[in-house]
């Protein structure tokens, strides 16, 4: 028995720490046996030796993970009478057949359809409280990102809890940014136009992005401390506030003066006491200071040494000193300022400088060169810059090739003003605001980004930390080393590589940082020494620069709350897309601070869009959040690096066409313009109206290509290829969110389906209509290699097409892999026999030479990693082929690209092998042994009769 018990105890802790991922083999025939097999009568009886506690956590651990998997319960019904299971599981399987039939082949249903919503929920009302893995993948598949009924806003009506611990809040808060961000968004189906329920949403979408931003630390205080800044920044631009007001807003700030928030509420009170001091209000601010000295005893006393060592406020209580009768106030009080660098005098308020501006005491340092004054800067003078006035923010443009001096706020640098002078020009940017002016903070933006300046500022996140952005982190032989070059103009631009040190931590320039005064004055001091001169000789990245001269001087950046969306071209003219920091434009109220906007054509509409936002009820509601964009229904919602997110490019009236369309193609790709308009010409004339196409970064044509078709419905995605199971992580998420109960057929672009005999005669919708798909919901397709006769570099497609100028294969196409049993199903494993001939000695599993990809998307089909295999469907009694042209004249340069980016299975393993036989100069892979033409190949001849292999 206790051996017996150890065991139980074993897999019970396995498939509860397996159990939420959805690419893990819990679903797999041994492992559902298993479970089935712990319904046993025999094993459950109270009279078999085990633990009480124990039986009920095994039923329970059981329906939590396998309640909603129809060949569990398939099982079930073959081992086990029904007389025999326990109660709950018998309700279980009563619950499980009664959504089954409920659903039978169900689309999503339309938000306005609120009956059938209703019905959809009571079904899944019962996996709800068995706290069923799969029940929130059930419910977004099938009720769309709005997981509730119309009109319910408040967080416990979301009650889809995907996520181990997260309260029904916190899956509402999800669930309210999932429908904001979606492309069938419709605010007033859920607002009902109420001012207050708009806000409502967005404040629970706010709560939802800091979660879901999962590399920034986020702190939970963060909707107190913009309402102390707020309450703050009122005061500095209003009049002499009464003792009630202070004491209030004393009260807050003690609320948040612990080391965990930085000692920030001392720092407001001592930046407001420096306010009043320049404003002649000396009374004011001595109740600030003594209320700021008082919070010493509101700190835990092992803190209380630190209080006025942090950065935030000792820089704060340095401001003090400097404003005109701020060392009587400190003597007074018996606060002493630390050491600090020393700070050119104040400029007087008479000369310009807001005196409430010492509140934020920040100076925003635009960055630009010379070329662009008259255009992006003119841009940026129109729109974001016209905010920082009634934040009491400076701001100067600074450009290079100069002497120093400023001309209106411009500042011509003593420095290059080329790209590969960025290290130089940005140290000269740094030691001319150390010494000219008495700012605190230095925030450096590139002249292509918005700030979001309330955002920024009233987070205090600037007030709290010394070198503050967004963090990069570079280890051993991650650096790009020839970045610049590209951008360079000069012979030793073009030709060093940049050498600075592995590893190392730094903030990236493109999206922003900020340094304090103290980050300043060290920046500058290291600067000046003999090894940081060499190391600036050998770098070429301003922002790693910075970094690791900082690190030499002993300051370190941090990023918690630093929230920004990176756009990128990946070609001139190109449009911009999320590119390592998928997140969304900033908007009011949710906290993202700034936009990498590559550039400023949409600048002015999202300065616009901005000012429109909920923050109160007698405001309007609030935006649809853009770039709009879906995840994979199978994980929780992620932004940031790595978050599978796919971004909507083309028009929600495309989309809209693709979603209703009887058949649509999903696919994909990256850099596919050599084949895409034979892919997109092939798929039409089969009948297919539509298509959805999700781009990987493509830096060739292929998006000018998408973009300009009107049947594409175009999505982006930025998340490594490697990291998301090959592409399926993207093409389950356009099925799940488009595509539910309608069929799609997943195609790469060098994939074009062949059916039948007469191929292209009634297209795809007339086989789909046929017999053999009556009770199907899914096909395998075989890919059949296809290639030329001649050299690969003659398979050009032009004039001729794919078929004609690339038309042979194998005569015996495909291995079964004799080691090798498909997950799930444990289904026979098809290989390609060509690149096994091309590559002998592989090991038998690899290049896998079918896929389930005809599906009707239903929630409970589990995907395999490339499609190659695939649960809980019913396949069609036919299989398909698909004609796959991966060899042709564009061959030898993807298996280049591919190698270099390191994204395909096992290291790019394949396409580093093809690359050794490229380097023998070999150019043909026809073997007049071995080949014949396509329509020639016996196998074919079955597959297309309708056979299966």
């Amino acid at each position: 028995d206790a051996q017996r018990v150890a065991l139980l105890e074993g897999w019970s802790a396995i498939i509860d720490s397996r159990g939420r991922d959805y690419w893990a083999r819990l679903p797999c025939q041994r492992m559902i046996g298993a479970a089935v097999s712990l319904l046993h009568p025999g094993l459950l009886h109270p009279g078999a030796g085990l633990p009480g506690g124990l039986v009920a956590r095994l039923q329970a651990q059981v329906l939590r993970h396998y309640a909603l998997i129809p060949s569990f319960w398939q099982a079930v019904d073959r081992v086990l009478p029904v007389a025999t299971l326990p109660l709950a599981v018998a309700a279980a399987r009563a619950d499980f057949l009664a959504l089954m039939g409920g659903l039978a082949d169900a689309g999503p249903v339309p938000p306005a359809d609120v009956a059938q919503r209703a019905r959809v929920a009571r079904l899944l009302a019962p996996f709800d409280r068995l706290g069923c893995v799969d029940v929130a993948r059930f419910r977004r598949d099938l009720l769309g990102p709005l997981q509730t009924d119309a009109g319910a806003l408040k967080g416990q009506a979301f009650t889809s809890a995907d996520r181990p611990g997260a309260t029904a809040q916190q899956a509402g808060e999800e669930a309210a940014l999932r429908w904001l961000a979606h492309p069938s968004a419709e605010v007033e189906e859920v607002t009902g136009g109420a001012a207050e329920g708009g806000a409502a949403l967005t404040r629970a979408a706010a709560r939802a992005i800091a979660a879901a931003w999962h590399a920034v630390p986020h702190d939970d205080a963060a909707p107190r401390l913009t309402a102390l800044a707020g309450d703050a920044l009122a005061l500095a631009k209003g009049g002499e506030p009464g003792a009630q007001a202070l004491q209030a807003l004393a009260d807050a700030a003690g609320d948040l003066a612990g080391k965990k928030h930085h000692f920030v509420g001392a720092t407001v009170l001592l930046r407001l006491a420096t306010v009043f001091l320049h404003r002649g209000l000396p009374a004011t601010a001595r109740r600030l200071m003594q209320a700021a000295v008082a919070l010493r005893g509101s700190v835990a006393p092992q803190d209380s040494a630190d209080l006025f060592a942090e950065p935030g406020p000792a820089l704060a209580l340095g401001a003090v000193a400097r404003a005109p009768g701020g060392a009587d106030l400190l003597a007074a009080a018996g606060a002493t300022p630390p050491a600090l660098p020393a700070t050119p005098k104040a400029t007087p308020p008479a000369q310009g400088r807001d005196p409430a501006g010492y509140l934020f005491d920040a100076l925003v340092c635009v960055y630009t060169c010379r070329a662009n004054l008259d255009t992006r800067v003119q841009v940026l003078r129109q729109t974001w810059l016209r905010d920082l006035a009634a934040l009491g923010v400076d701001f100067l443009v600074f450009v290079g090739g100069g002497d120093g001096r400023r001309e209106g706020d411009i500042v011509h640098l003593d420095a290059p003003d080329d790209y590969e002078g960025l290290p130089q020009k940005t140290l000269a940017m740094v030691r001319w605001v150390r010494d000219n002016t008495d700012h605190d903070h230095l925030m450096k933006i590139d002249d292509d980004c918005f700030l979001d300046a309330e955002t920024l500022f009233l987070s205090l996140s600037p007030l709290r930390h010394d070198y503050w952005g967004r963090r990069l982190f570079r280890g051993p032989g991650q650096t790009s080393r020839d970045w610049h070059m590209a951008k360079a103009r000069t012979p030793r631009g073009r030709m060093e590589l940049d050498k600075s040190p592995e590893p190392a931590t730094y903030a990236d320039g493109g999206s922003g940082y900020l340094l304090s005064r103290r980050a300043m004055a060290r920046l500058c001091e290291v600067a000046q020494t003999g090894q940081a001169r060499a190391l600036i000789d050998r770098s070429f990245m301003e922002d790693k620069l910075v970094g690791d001269l900082l690190a030499l001087g002993g300051i370190g950046m941090t990023h918690a709350d630093h929230r920004v969306a990176l756009m990128r071209r990946g070609r001139a003219g190109g449009p911009a897309v999320s590119q390592w920091e998928n997140g969304f434009l900033p908007f009011r109220g949710g906290g993202i601070s700034l936009a990498h906007l590559d550039g400023t054509e949409r600048m002015a509409e999202l300065w616009a869009s901005r000012q429109g936002v909920a923050a109160s009820p007698s405001e309007p509601g609030p935006p649809l959040l853009r770039p709009q964009k879906v995840w994979p229904s199978y994980q929780p919602l992620k932004l940031g690096y790595a978050s599978n997110a796919l971004d909507l490019l083309s028009s929600p009236e495309r989309l809209a066409r693709a979603c209703a369309a009887p058949v649509a193609v999903v696919a994909c790709l990256r850099n596919e313009s050599f084949m895409l308009p034979h892919f997109l010409d092939h798929y039409r004339a089969l009948g297919v109206e539509a298509f959805l196409i999700a781009d990987n970064g493509s830096d060739d044509a292929t998006l000018d290509i998408l973009a300009e078709a009107p049947d594409v419905a175009l999505f982006s995605v930025d998340t490594d290829y490697g990291a998301s199971q090959y592409g399926v992580a993207w093409q389950q998420a356009l099925l799940a969110n488009f595509r539910t109960g309608r069929w799609s057929l997943v195609a790469d672009a060098d994939e074009l389906l062949v059916a039948g005999p007469d191929w292209q005669a009634g297209g795809l919708p007339a086989l789909l209509d046929g017999a053999a798909f009556v009770q199907a919901d899914a096909a395998r397709v075989f890919m059949l290699d296809m290639y030329p006769e001649g050299r690969l570099s003659e398979a050009t497609f032009q004039g001729a097409g794919p078929f004609a100028q690339a038309g042979c294969c194998d005569a015996l196409p495909f291995l079964t892999t004799s080691g090798t049993l498909g997950p799930y199903t444990n289904a026979p494993a098809f290989a390609s026999a060509l690149r096994h001939r091309l590559i002998p000695g592989s090991r038998a599993e690899l290049f896998m030479a079918q896929k389930y990809a005809l599906l009707r998307y239903q929630p409970w089909m589990r995907l395999s990693a490339g499609l190659h295999f695939m649960a809980e469907g019913r396949p069609a009694p036919r299989d398909l082929i698909f004609a796959h042209f991966k060899y042709n004249a564009a061959f030898r340069a993807k298996a280049v690209e591919e190698v270099a980016r390191r994204q395909h299975f096992n290291d790019a393993e394949e396409y580093r092998k093809y690359l050794a036989l490229a380097a023998e100069g070999r150019e043909s892979v026809f073997d007049p042994a071995l080949s014949v033409q396509w329509r020639d190949c016996e196998t074919v001849q079955a597959i297309l009769q309708g056979g299966r292999l």
